[in-house]
């Protein structure tokens, strides 16, 4: 099992969820949206070489730094993740009513 972390690059909380998620044996995977890539022309959205649709769930700590309204940018890959049937914690609806 793959499950992804939402969060900042060196923030503590981030950190700290997944340590506490590979305790359970599961492999668990910081991933910072500012930094990830998503490809119009076959429908895949990367961070850094890993294709965010093979995960088995993701962990929304934080979402990343909210320069220029790329805020609502984040939650539309969170989107577009969940509709590939992916389950997000918390779910990409919830965020978008506090954004």
């Amino acid at each position: 099992m793959k499950i992804g972390v939402f969060g900042v690059r060196g923030g503590w909380s981030t950190e700290k969820m997944v340590e506490a998620i590979r305790r359970y044996g599961v492999d668990a995977v910081p991933v910072y949206l500012q930094e990830a890539v998503y490809s119009v022309h076959n429908g895949k959205c990367m961070f850094h070489g890993d294709d965010l649709g093979g995960f088995d769930a993701f962990v929304v700590k934080k979402l990343g730094p909210s320069e220029a309204g790329s805020t609502p940018l984040r939650v539309n890959i969170l989107e577009m993740l969940a509709d590939r049937g992916i389950p997000i914690f918390s779910s990409p609806s919830a965020l978008r009513r506090v954004i």
